[in-house]
């Protein structure tokens, strides 16, 4: 999908000229987090209920790559849809993920189109629910602008002090 500032789209690993498109894009990320390659993603799909995606976009304020697995609910659960209507949701790969921006010149545009241009992918595809395990790196995020709910803290010491300099940072 095309609007005057970017390109939005979401692919799918499972076509081989979508994946080839999302490897090229993370090859252009500076970062290249291994939680953001298909193959890695893939690890944890099940096979019929799940499919490995990466939303992106691309505009003159930045590029955007959000991989996730879209999960198909079960039958009996309807989430508030027809009971015709197929639901899901969607859940980042184990470890750290979300969307990742890079080469970006206004975060808050970039982060207004991306999103619009999400939800309304995710208002067709039924998504009833998302599940991030954000980034710990807050300049690569784009800025997230739903409700979000810390789940637990995250500590991150630097690994090159002694021992003794790391045990003393601690509260006893």
């Amino acid at each position: 999908m095309a609007d005057a500032a970017g390109v939005f789209r979401v692919l799918d690993a499972a076509v081989p000229d979508e994946r080839r498109e999302w490897v090229a894009l993370w090859d252009r990320w500076p970062a290249r987090e291994v939680f953001a390659h298909p193959s890695y993603v893939e690890l944890d799909a099940s096979a019929d209920t799940t499919h490995v995606r990466a939303a992106t976009y691309v505009s003159p304020d930045g590029i955007v790559l959000y991989p996730f697995l879209q999960r198909a609910l079960p039958a009996d659960v309807h989430c508030g849809t027809e009971q015709d209507d197929a639901a899901s949701d969607i859940t980042a790969p184990y470890g750290y993920g979300g969307p990742q921006c890079w080469a970006v010149g206004n975060r808050a545009q970039l982060a207004d189109e991306f999103w619009a241009a999400f939800d309304a992918w995710a208002a067709r595809e039924k998504i009833v629910s998302e599940f991030i395990r954000f980034s710990l790196f807050a300049d690569t995020r784009l800025p997230y602008v739903s409700e979000m709910v810390e789940v637990q803290s995250n500590v991150v010491r630097d690994l090159e002090l002694s021992m003794d300099q790391l045990w003393m940072m601690f509260e006893h």
